[in-house]
């Protein structure tokens, strides 16, 4: 049998280019850290790391749920402190003077004026808002939970807190808020 020098060069050719996709396989693979380029190339392989990105996935969504719970309790912890140092400001205050009515009449207005001004930063902490939700509002979170009634009664959506008794006089389940 006589060996042209097409036969040569042909041979060649697919020596060349299967070296070359050897080679572009072997760069691929130390680029990517991975034995294979198609789930058909290593099943075993490419269902591992398949698993393993599922458990990165999980992880990073735990970390994001730690960090929105860190941020809620942060700032809830927040606005218990405030209403916290409120309380006991209120408690501070002149109010036993006004109350056993050792004070003049405009003294117990001040007072009360200062009640009520106390009366309104703890409504305004306990409806403090973070990612558009109100984080002592329960699970309806549309609207600011507590409220202050034209009589200066406190409110929870729309129920009376010392009384249990909603707008029209009815009794509230409590449990159901």
């Amino acid at each position: 049998m006589r060996i042209t020098m097409g036969m040569i060069s042909s041979q060649y050719k697919g020596s060349l280019n299967s070296t070359l996709e050897r080679l572009n396989n072997a760069s691929n693979t130390a680029t990517d850290l991975r034995r294979f380029n198609k789930a058909s190339d290593d099943p075993y392989s490419a269902a591992m790391a398949f698993k393993l990105r599922r458990e990165y996935q999980r992880n990073d969504d735990y970390q994001s749920n730690l960090s929105d719970v860190s941020s809620k309790l942060d700032t809830a912890g927040s606005a218990i402190t405030k209403v916290e140092e409120i309380a006991q400001e209120a408690g501070q205050s002149d109010v036993i003077g006004a109350i056993n009515g050792s004070m003049s009449e405009t003294g117990r207005k001040a007072i009360a004026e200062k009640l009520r001004t106390m009366r309104e930063a703890i409504v305004s902490s306990m409806n403090t808002e973070l990612g558009g939700e109100f984080l002592f509002g329960g699970s309806e979170n549309s609207e600011p939970p507590f409220t202050v009634d034209e009589a200066g009664n406190l409110l929870y959506r729309g129920v009376n807190v010392d009384t249990g008794l909603d707008k029209n006089g009815n009794a509230v389940d409590l449990d159901a808020l």
